[in-house]
């Protein structure tokens, strides 16, 4: 989606503070003329508009992310937030179903589908022996085209031997197990945590680096409460906000 910057018919003062050009674009925000997704104007762009050096506006720009009230893609601007991307934690829904259920629809970028050698706690998860594999799923979630969530699942390959041909098709974990294999995934456990970004995780969430970010762990069972599938979900902590209700 492309964005079309805003502008509007302030004349320029060379007194203008910081706080000035703040509280002009929160004002702009708060009367809906600057709406949800809207490209700000740039910093030099700003600069010049207002008369005043980069670094005042930065101030200002930095007030208004701090504040909630914009959000930053990596080399491409600022944008003015959504509405908070809620996510919800529950028992017996995905994330995707969550955000569908509130006419919210993600988009999906598969980044990598392969089989892995399982580490010691996989093996102990899903009780494997040596030469047993996982599916590893590495994907790229996106809502009007913001990177918000890097996700990687990890499913014993014994269990759906040809996974990868139907995620292909449909982009859906729980939809591949549910309708192909008759496995109906249930939230076992979920850990969340902070981090920071690094330049991975910055490059492919259109953030800066050293970024605050939100991990969430989850432990999903099949109808057996054998445990089906670990995954770690890494979510931008600016514009998503995470809802538990097990």
């Amino acid at each position: 989606m492309k964005h079309k910057a805003v502008n509007s018919n302030d004349d320029i003062d060379n007194e203008y503070t910081y706080m000035d050009i703040y509280n002009k674009i929160k004002r702009g925000i708060e009367e809906g003329m600057y709406l949800p997704g809207t490209k700000i104007l740039a910093e030099s762009e700003l600069s010049l508009k207002y008369n005043v050096k980069r670094f005042t506006v930065r101030k200002a720009i930095q007030r208004l992310i701090a504040d909630g009230l914009i959000f930053a893609i990596r080399n491409r601007g600022y944008y003015v937030k959504f509405y908070d991307i809620d996510i919800w934690i529950k028992k017996e829904c995905s994330y995707t179903l969550s955000m569908l259920k509130r006419k919210m629809n993600p988009k999906v970028k598969i980044l990598e589908i392969k089989t892995v050698s399982p580490d010691s706690e996989h093996k102990k998860l899903f009780d494997l022996k040596n030469n047993e594999m996982l599916w590893e799923i590495y994907v790229l979630r996106y809502y009007r085209n913001v990177p918000f969530l890097i996700g990687r699942s990890y499913i014993p390959y014994k269990r759906v031997p040809s996974f990868n041909m139907h995620y292909l098709k449909v982009k859906s974990i729980h939809r591949v197990l549910r309708e192909v294999y008759g496995i109906k995934p249930e939230r076992k456990s979920s850990v969340c945590r902070t981090s920071i970004s690094g330049k991975r995780e910055s490059r492919l969430l259109s953030i800066f680096e050293n970024s605050p970010l939100l991990k969430v762990t989850n432990i999903n069972v099949d109808q057996e409460d054998i445990p089906i599938e670990y995954s770690i979900s890494t979510f931008r902590s600016d514009i998503v906000r995470i809802n538990v209700n097990l």
